[in-house]
């Protein structure tokens, strides 16, 4: 057997290369369907208007005066939502925002006005000194799904902020 000459071997372990680098392309994570504002003091972005801004805001400001945390939220309807929407959403609030921690929820449009409606997600991002891994889980799985099956989105972001607020104080005390 005569082995390919070494042009014919480059020539293809481009081609190989290139296959590759699209197959990864196409398998990539959408991006996130939203471009935060400027913040210019805000701590809530939900251009849909789904929870209780003025509340959610007057929470995240109280958890800031104790805990010295600034965490802001965000709310976006997106046909391609899902869990990792909601992570790069928080993400992408948080450094536009510059802020330490982000809430975020993302559902397929009409999705928050309707628990049957499907897909809807809640993430929290920050640092990771700020909110522990296992404090992160508690909130998606066990602190915002029981307000967010009725459909109350602000109660879900203020017993996310609560959680959030009563991990610090304990955090302090130890």
């Amino acid at each position: 057997m005569t082995s390919l000459p070494r042009s014919v071997r480059i020539g293809l372990a481009i081609v190989a290369v290139g296959v590759l680098a699209a197959l990864a392309l196409q398998l990539r994570e959408p991006e996130v369907a939203f471009d935060p504002p400027e913040r210019d003091g805000a701590r809530v972005h939900d251009p849909d208007d789904v929870v209780d801004a003025a509340a959610v805001t007057a929470r995240l400001e109280e958890l800031e005066a104790t805990a010295d945390v600034d965490v802001v939220a965000v709310l976006w309807e997106d046909e391609q939502a899902s869990q990792g929407q909601a992570f790069r959403g928080g993400q992408e609030l948080l450094e536009a925002w510059d802020a330490d921690a982000a809430l975020s929820a993302v559902a397929i449009p009409g999705g928050f006005a309707d628990a049957q409606a499907g897909r809807r997600y809640f993430g929290v991002e920050g640092d990771r000194f700020v909110i522990e891994r296992d404090l992160r889980e508690r909130i998606v799985d066990d602190v915002v799904p029981e307000p967010a099956a009725d459909d109350d989105w602000t109660g879900a972001f203020l017993a996310a902020i609560d959680a959030l607020a009563d991990d610090l104080a304990q955090g302090e005390d130890r």
